[in-house]
């Protein structure tokens, strides 16, 4: 499987790795400009779909939250994402909300950032 997805797009694999932040108007010019992009942009959905739904059955999140450059293919990846997420989660685990972040580019920093100032405001 792996040898099907690096043959089927190198070109677009390599144009896509160029990029070290992704945004909606990078993505658009890298489908516009390599044939094999979109398809290469839904495997890497499907991939994530596979860990998404490997955390949903582990954890049984009430929400999983995609945060990062990723997000800037959304539009293209979520459907894949959905699809194998709830097609491999088992019955009776309640249903997740999967969304994206709308935190920016440092969501990660923010939820560090807000910890603290509640531990701050909270003993004050």
């Amino acid at each position: 499987m792996l040898n099907y997805v690096r043959d089927l797009a190198p070109i677009s694999r390599a144009a896509i790795a160029r990029e070290t932040t992704l945004n909606k108007s990078t993505v658009s010019a890298i489908v516009e400009s390599e044939p094999n992009a979109l398809q290469v942009l839904r495997e890497m959905g499907k991939f994530l779909g596979i860990g998404i739904s490997n955390l949903i059955v582990g954890l049984s999140p009430q929400a999983v939250v995609v945060s990062g450059s990723v997000i800037a293919a959304w539009d293209i990846i979520s459907d894949e994402i959905h699809a194998f997420a709830e097609r491999s989660v088992r019955n009776g685990l309640p249903k997740t909300f999967l969304t994206t972040s709308t935190l920016g580019s440092q969501p990660t920093l923010i939820g560090a950032i807000n910890l603290v100032l509640a531990r701050k405001f909270a003993s004050a």
